[in-house]
């Protein structure tokens, strides 16, 4: 399977993340972790969820 960001939302992710751990420190590395877990779950059963067209999950 193939994963990539868009480049904006690429952009909007580093970005938020160091956001978070200006607020607090570590915040922003629990917000990566959190989104790295995600996308793991995703590329592990990309098919479980509904398709939204074509080849578009949601």
């Amino acid at each position: 399977m193939n994963l990539r960001f868009a480049e904006e939302a690429l952009a909007e992710y580093i970005a938020a993340g160091q956001y978070y751990n200006e607020q607090v420190p570590g915040l922003g590395d629990a917000f990566v972790n959190e989104v790295e877990v995600g996308v793991g779950k995703i590329r592990a059963a990309p098919s479980t969820w509904r398709v939204i067209e074509d080849d578009v999950r949601r």
